[in-house]
C-alpha cells in the first residue's frame, strides 16, 4: 500500500519543491497535513478532520438518509392536517422521500469503504458518545416538553416546540462534526418554530411543511456532488 504525505496545508508552496517526492518537511505546530493512502485522503486536527474525506462524506451520507426520512414524515403531516384530498399528495411525498433516500444511500455507497476502514480513535470515541448523548437528549427534552404542555392545556404548541427543540439539536452537532451547514439547519428550524404559530396558529400545516422542506434541503446539501 503506498502512502503519499502530502504538503501540509499551512506550509508555503515552497517547501513543496525543496521535499522528496514521498515525503514533505515537517509541518508548523498547529498545522494540518493530508495523507493520502491508496486513493483516499486523511487529514490530522480535531472533530471529523481526523476522518478521510470520503468518510465524512459517507457519514453526511448517514445524516441525510435521516433528514429525509424525517422530512418526509413532516411533510406528509402537513399533508394529512391540510388537504381534504390526501392521497395523491401523499404518494408525491413519499416519491420525494424516497429520492432523497436513493440520492443519499448512492452517495454512502460510493464511500462506505473508506468509512469502514476509519480506525477507532479517542477523538472518534468522543465524539460518537456525545452523538449519542445528543440525540439522545433532544428525544427526552421532546418528551417531557410534549408532556407537560399536553397536560397544562396548550397541547396545541406540542408541533412547534418539537420542532424547535429538533432545530436546537443542530446546533451542538454542528460543533461536534465540524459542519457548519448544521447551523443553518438549525437556525432555520428554530426560527419558523417561533415565528409561524404567531402569524398562522401553532396548529397551521404550514409550519410542518416548512419543517419538511428544511430537512429535505439539508439531506440534498449534505450530498451534493464533490468538488471538482
Amino acid at each position: 500500500m503506498g502512502i503519499e504525505v502530502v504538503v501540509p496545508i499551512s506550509a508555503p508552496a515552497s517547501s513543496a519543491s525543496s521535499a522528496p517526492s514521498a515525503y514533505a518537511s515537517a509541518p508548523a505546530p498547529g498545522a494540518v497535513t493530508r495523507v493520502r493512502c491508496s486513493g483516499v485522503e486523511y487529514r490530522d486536527g480535531k472533530g471529523m478532520s481526523d476522518m478521510s474525506l470520503d468518510a465524512v462524506r459517507a457519514s453526511r451520507a448517514i445524516g441525510a438518509m435521516f433528514y429525509g426520512i424525517f422530512g418526509g414524515v413532516w411533510v406528509g403531516y402537513s399533508a394529512w392536517r391540510g388537504l381534504e384530498n390526501r392521497v395523491p399528495a401523499l404518494i408525491v411525498i413519499a416519491g420525494v422521500t424516497l429520492g432523497v433516500l436513493g440520492l443519499a444511500y448512492r452517495r454512502f455507497r460510493e464511500n462506505r469503504t473508506a468509512l469502514a476502514l476509519e480506525p477507532k480513535t479517542p477523538t472518534s470515541e468522543r465524539r460518537d458518545r456525545w452523538f449519542h448523548i445528543i440525540n439522545a437528549g433532544q428525544w427526552v427534552v421532546i418528551l417531557v416538553v410534549g408532556n407537560v404542555l399536553a397536560n397544562s392545556g396548550r397541547g396545541a404548541w406540542v408541533i412547534p416546540a418539537a420542532m424547535f427543540v429538533v432545530g436546537l439539536h443542530f446546533i451542538p452537532l454542528a460543533g461536534l462534526f465540524q459542519n457548519p451547514p448544521h447551523y443553518i439547519t438549525g437556525a432555520a428550524l428554530m426560527l419558523q418554530a417561533a415565528i409561524y404559530p404567531g402569524f398562522l396558529g401553532p396548529t397551521n400545516a404550514v409550519g410542518s411543511l416548512c419543517a419538511g422542506l428544511i430537512l429535505w434541503a439539508s439531506a440534498l446539501w449534505a450530498v451534493r456532488p464533490k468538488p471538482a
